[in-house]
């Protein structure tokens, strides 16, 4: 049986993903807020525990068809994890300007309450990063490169889900995310950012419905 790609099939597929009048093909953009839970994962993050951090920034959204849009967003966000031992502890803050591109399969059609699922991946450029340790009732802290070497750039495969609901001439969302990161965050080391991720945003639409 041949495996070559068939031209007639692959057409096929896109227009159904794209199909919808070009009128429903339309832009909003608006801001996001929320918050990180935070870790790291691999084999050199033994102990480590999560930790919350802020995340919000602005979010452009595309609807391509009645159960298809596209969502860029821009973030800033912190991650990091905090490790406790015989009564010390190290609190790592990561700050990240992230920015995700998701595919959203939902209903994109006028409704007062529409669920969505995301899939996407983020780049990720750190920041900010601070160490902060302490131990007997006193702290110390400090770059994190007086620390170790942690690389500047990360890359972040995102799964999630959500709710859009209209509220006058915009769009109310709330949406979770889980975020897995592909690289080591520390040359050297197996330690990969871990995090779930809760944001509520507002957009309205821009252009022509």
């Amino acid at each position: 049986m041949s495996r070559s790609i068939n031209p007639a099939a692959t057409t096929a597929l896109l227009l159904t993903l794209l199909a919808s009048p070009l009128a429903a093909q339309r832009w909003s953009v608006g801001v996001l807020g929320g918050a990180n839970r935070s870790t790291v994962g691999g084999s050199d993050a033994e102990g480590a525990e999560s930790r919350i951090g802020m995340a919000g920034g602005v979010q452009l959204v595309r609807t391509l068809g009645n159960n298809v849009a596209l969502e860029v967003n821009a973030l800033y966000s912190m991650k990091g994890a905090k490790q406790e031992e015989q009564g010390a502890s190290v609190d790592v803050r990561l700050g990240y300007l992230e920015l995700p591109l998701l595919l959203r399969i939902g209903p994109n059609t006028d409704g007062t309450v529409r669920p969505f699922a995301t899939v996407g991946a983020s780049a990720a450029f750190q920041l900010s990063c601070t160490a902060e340790a302490r131990e007997m009732g006193m702290s110390a802290s400090a770059n994190c490169d007086e620390v170790a070497t942690f690389r500047s750039f990360d890359a972040t495969l995102i799964g999630g889900a959500g709710l859009d609901a209209s509220l006058g001439s915009g769009t109310m969302t709330v949406a979770v995310r889980y975020g897995y990161g592909l690289l080591d965050i520390v040359e050297d080391a197996e330690v990969r950012n871990r995090a779930f991720t809760l944001l509520a945003g507002w957009r309205i639409p821009i252009g022509r419905k």
